[in-house]
């Protein structure tokens, strides 16, 4: 695959290049995935393959294929042809606590889906995650050390070795994306935002702790940035981190949403059930290199994006403050 510096690349260009390519999506029904297959459909390529456990429909125009990472066959049959996959499938960091979980999906899993990359020559574009640093004082560029303070996160730093290796094993192309708390799509209860919604409709947005700092990312914006990466995937095997560059604590985040509750009914307290340390639990990604790389950045604000998904849920609407 000819690679090229994507911040020069004009978007009749990035059309033309993603055109010629036939692409494969592990995880393609995931919330990543599904926002990224529609922005791969309005670029033509000249396939587009969901592989993924869920037998979600898709749009047409896609090619569904139903496996998992752990099934050879049907996951060789599924790359074989392919000149760039997406690996978005794996484990989840908040239902992860698992070692040996983590280890089957994310490194078993990914080690399958390479070997059968290898054989078609394809690039891979591999989302890892922000977690692979831990959580301290500062704004984390790329070239930090890493610090995984779980099994999850140990799971994608040895993910993202087996990438690494792919590339220069087979002189393939590769990129890791190291991403930021995504949110947008599918509310999940056990996310600070869907712990938030959840509780929409009710006299008090409640948390264990309002002090941590991350970095949310809208879904949109992360498969926006997934695009402008691909073409800059090489047997470098770049990372590249994906968010926003701001730091927003939970409580200003709750209180933002309590703001935008009060637009159509009284305003919820916001409030934590503990008390917050001395030593601030941050974690924001410096997103310098994907600009320099892509010229990207990020479209929705935090405040519009939570603005959406309040709209979009049932129990949001119903307010009862």
């Amino acid at each position: 695959m000819n690679t090229r510096h994507a911040a020069a690349m004009t978007d009749a260009e990035r059309s033309v290049w993603f055109g010629a390519q036939r692409i494969v999506v592990t995880g393609g029904t995931g919330t990543i995935g599904r926002v990224l297959m529609e922005q791969l459909q309005g670029l033509s390529p000249a396939r587009l393959v969901s592989y993924a456990r869920s037998t979600t429909p898709m749009p047409a125009g896609v090619e569904v294929i139903t496996g998992d990472l752990l099934d050879e066959a049907t996951l060789a049959g599924a790359v074989n042809q392919a000149s760039l996959v997406f690996h978005l499938a794996g484990c989840k960091r908040n239902s992860a606590t698992d070692t040996e979980a983590c280890r089957i999906v994310n490194v078993t899993g990914t080690t399958r889906l390479l070997r059968a990359c290898e054989h078609a020559g394809a690039t891979v574009v591999m989302t890892s995650t922000a977690y692979v640093y831990g959580a301290a004082q500062e704004s984390y560029t790329e070239d930090a050390p890493v610090g995984p303070a779980s099994p999850y996160a140990q799971s994608k730093v040895t993910a993202e070795l087996l990438v690494r290796d792919y590339a220069r094993r087979s002189h393939g192309h590769a990129l890791i994306a190291r991403l930021a708390n995504v949110y947008g799509g599918a509310t999940e209860p056990d996310t600070v935002i869907g712990a938030a919604l959840a509780q929409a409709g009710h006299a008090e947005l409640r948390f264990r702790d309002l002090s941590p700092v991350r970095d949310f990312v809208h879904v949109r914006d992360v498969a926006a940035a997934l695009l402008r990466l691909a073409p800059c995937a090489s047997v470098a095997c770049p990372v590249v981190n994906v968010g926003t560059g701001i730091g927003t604590s939970v409580d200003a985040l709750a209180n933002q949403l309590a703001d935008l509750i009060a637009r159509r009914g009284k305003r919820p307290r916001v409030s934590a059930t503990a008390a917050g340390g001395h030593r601030v639990d941050r974690l924001v990604l410096d997103i310098r290199r994907l600009r320099d790389l892509t010229g990207w950045s990020p479209a929705v604000t935090l405040r519009s994006g939570l603005a959406e998904l309040l709209e979009r849920e049932p129990h949001a609407r119903a307010l009862t403050v």
